[in-house]
């Protein structure tokens, strides 16, 4: 298999759900960010990663929750009693 071909792996879980994995540099794109940002964020624990030999693997899913956690709320400003 070439490592384009490795790049998106869909499997099965045990437990029936689907489970998509993406490469690094999908991972990245999938973000909008760099490879760089991507390794940073995967050292720094704020995203989960797992690497297998010499290859790593993300989970779009995690890659959602990050995304979750990422999310900047916006407060309505408060009015002032006239």
């Amino acid at each position: 298999m070439s490592p384009e071909e490795r790049e998106d792996v869909d499997t099965s879980a045990p437990e029936g759900r689907d489970v998509v994995w993406l490469g690094t540099r999908k991972a990245a794109d999938w973000l909008g960010v760099t490879l760089r940002t991507l390794y940073r964020l995967i050292d720094d624990g704020q995203i989960t990663a797992y690497q297998v030999g010499r290859v790593i693997r993300i989970q779009e899913s995690d890659l959602k929750a990050f995304l979750e956690l990422s999310l900047i709320h916006i407060s309505e400003p408060t009015r002032q009693a006239e």
